[in-house]
């Protein structure tokens, strides 16, 4: 059961995959064809910031912030 299983399940992980990597190409060209519309600079404010990197996880966050606050 296990040796008739596991290559099946290769097969499906292997196809998430191939679709995961399809769909990053795709949002990699939407995001270079969004931001050749978008003027040079771009101001953002704190709390718009905060959203973008509140994703990223709470360390990142952390590092994240004190550079912004830095950098801003």
């Amino acid at each position: 059961m296990r040796r008739t299983l596991h290559p099946l399940l290769v097969m499906l992980a292997s196809l998430t995959q191939q679709e995961q990597v399809r769909h990053v190409a795709y949002l990699k060209k939407e995001n270079e064809i969004l931001r050749a519309r978008l003027p040079k600079n771009i101001r953002t404010t704190k709390s718009e910031r905060l959203q973008l990197l509140r994703p990223a996880g709470s360390g990142l966050l952390r590092i994240r912030t004190q550079q912004f606050q830095t950098f801003f």
